[in-house]
């Protein structure tokens, strides 16, 4: 009798050893996952970081291995990540008049696709052209409105001259908001610029042709549409919770693995 009562309690101790480890590794693994999913909202939600306005040549680099003189180039001046513009102006923009000859601009569909706007460009500076600068190019919505995202403001159209190497210079340029502050001591109301980097570009024609471009020679680039900006939080949310899903099933297959084993040894030691 004394030694069923003492290994009913050998057994009783073996069970109850075996029943608070599976309680603790079930404490420890839902824990875990509890920490790994607060760890996986953290990373996801990603600090937004200001989007850095920009205004660029696009081609930013154009190698072209032939082409025939009086051939169309076509560049285009580029915004992006622009947020309340109303106008914007150019000025200055250089390139080497012994390789490009400056033919024409025309207003982008960024601002005119918004409504109606007031276009101009220094169009009769041949003296300035002959020198390789574009002296203006402005633009303004016709009404009190602004425009965000991205496009394009402006296409140039050259006309090869010559092989050689042009840089296209955007030397001053400027983007203005709806809002006007006046100046100390003045009335005069001023549209507030917004702050801008530039990209320039550079045309390289390796070798001219003898004769005349054909008819349907094509413009180097022909992008005209606009963009918009493309969020990637959301790759960083999908990958920190497939983390966690990961790591909290490695858990629960662990505790169900040594709660397996430990049951074993309940029945091992019983026998």
């Amino acid at each position: 009798m004394r030694a069923q009562y003492t290994i009913f309690n050998k057994v009783n101790s073996v069970s109850s050893d075996v029943l608070f480890e599976g309680n603790g590794l079930r404490k420890l693994a839902i824990s875990s996952c509890l920490i790994l999913i607060a760890l996986a909202c953290i990373i996801s939600v990603e600090p937004v970081k200001a989007a850095i306005t920009t205004v660029s040549v696009d081609p930013t680099n154009l190698n072209l291995s032939t082409a025939y003189v009086g051939q169309t180039i076509q560049v285009n001046i580029n915004v992006t990540n622009v947020q309340d513009m109303w106008g914007w102006s150019l000025q200055n923009i250089r390139f080497n008049p012994n390789v490009l000859n400056i033919t024409g601009v025309n207003e982008g569909p960024f601002l005119k696709n918004h409504g109606d706007t007031f276009f101009l460009w220094t169009s009769e500076s041949e003296l300035a052209f002959s020198k390789g600068d574009i002296p203006n190019i402005n633009d303004a919505l016709a009404e009190n409105s602004t425009v965000n995202g991205s496009g394009v403001l402006a296409t140039l159209t050259f006309k090869v001259i010559a092989s050689g190497s042009s840089p296209i210079i955007l030397n001053t340029t400027q983007l203005f908001n709806n809002h006007e502050y006046t100046p100390h001591e003045t009335e005069t109301g001023i549209n507030q610029q917004i702050s801008c980097t530039t990209v320039n570009g550079n045309i390289v024609i390796s070798q001219i042709l003898p004769g005349s471009p054909p008819p349907s020679t094509p413009s180097a680039n022909t992008a005209t549409g606009t963009g918009s900006n493309v969020n990637n939080n959301s790759n960083v949310i999908f990958y920190g919770i497939a983390l966690a899903v990961i790591v909290c099933a490695l858990v629960t297959a662990v505790v169900v693995k040594r709660t397996s084993v430990a049951k074993r040894r309940k029945r091992t030691k019983r026998r």
